[in-house]
């Protein structure tokens, strides 16, 4: 309950090829695929290098899912691609292995430059770039607010990492100095995770000029990659796969309620929403007394907050009702 908050065709520009089931995307003409990878049984089969198929075996991943089936081969093969996949589907590894494999070909300076809408998400990526790359001693810089930009324009000048991983706005301005320019100009991939949330208002103006700073120092005319992954579709994101003639591989589904769980909403002004999150605690029995009677009550509950300020803020709270917990973040690898 969260209360807080086969065979390469050519394609003419703003014509997809969808591999995930044939659904037409906006802005675009599809057409469904059977390749893709879709009869893998392993990750060679999908044509990764072996040092990346042992690292897939270190990690325990044994059967690439069904993102993965259909997004890294059409990316081994040079396409543009948009996945569509729920959370927890393995799409980070859909783009970081293929990257990862294409970096070992034929390695040099900054080779992908990766965007996430938050610094929790961003440091997760990047600590998976790490894992995953770690056979091959991959170097990663992660690039994001409330860190020293100085000291990070430095990093990525001086320390020439492979990958490097950021949220909008701090990537933008390290991207106006020019001795970090310098390091993209070889950049092959540029990943959007989460690209509905970066194609926003919000958040598209700094991402069109980090768009704008790799594409303009491309190692060679159209050699840059562009990969957009995102739980969910929107008409910005569909547009700029149209435009970039992205292999669509949609692994999504609609919005549903899994059986067996019940999903009720809490509305209340957002001054008084601390208020009414103790006394629904209470109701359920959590705070260790005065539950209200009638129907079985659960032992535990799991707290979602948009941000890492409002889960500290409802750690806090707990804290001072007496209930005890356990604080996590989004920094868990989730392969």
């Amino acid at each position: 309950m969260d209360l807080f908050g086969g065979a390469k065709k050519k394609r003419r520009r703003g014509v997809s090829r969808d591999v995930g089931g044939g659904a037409a995307d906006a802005g675009g003409v599809s057409a469904a695929g059977g390749g893709g990878g879709g009869g893998a049984v392993d990750f060679a089969d999908l044509g990764l290098a072996p040092w990346v198929v042992a690292s897939c075996g270190a990690l325990g991943m044994a059967v690439p899912s069904a993102i993965q089936r259909g997004a890294i081969p059409a990316t081994l093969r040079g396409d543009h691609v948009l996945g569509v996949a729920e959370t927890g589907s393995g799409k980070t590894a859909a783009f970081a292995l293929p990257v990862l494999d294409a970096l070992f070909r034929d390695p040099y300076g900054v080779f992908a430059v990766c965007v996430a809408p938050s610094r929790e998400l961003a440091a997760q990526l990047a600590d998976q770039f790490a894992v995953f790359g770690a056979r091959q001693r991959v170097r990663v810089a992660c690039v994001t607010g409330g860190v020293d930009g100085v000291a990070q324009g430095l990093e990525l000048a001086n320390g020439r990492p492979h990958v490097v991983v950021g949220t909008p706005g701090r990537l933008a301005e390290v991207c106006e100095r020019p001795e970090v320019a310098a390091t993209l100009r070889c950049a092959a991939f540029l990943v959007l995770d989460e690209a509905d949330r970066l194609l926003s208002p919000s958040l598209g103006p700094d991402v069109n000029r980090v768009d704008a700073a790799v594409r303009g120092a491309a190692r060679r005319p159209g050699a840059r990659r562009d990969l957009l992954y995102s739980a969910t579709r929107s008409e910005a994101l569909d547009a700029r796969a149209a435009a970039l003639g992205a292999t669509v591989v949609d692994r999504g589904s609609p919005a549903t309620v899994p059986v067996g769980l019940e999903a009720e909403y809490v509305l209340c002004p957002n001054r008084v929403k601390y208020a009414y999150f103790a006394r629904l605690l209470g109701a359920l029995g959590l705070l260790g007394e005065g539950a209200d009677a009638g129907g079985p009550r659960p032992r535990s509950a799991i707290v979602f907050a948009q941000t890492c300020r409002r889960a500290h803020d409802v750690h806090a709270l707990l804290d001072a009702l007496g209930a005890g917990q356990e604080k996590g973040d989004s920094t868990s690898l989730q392969p």
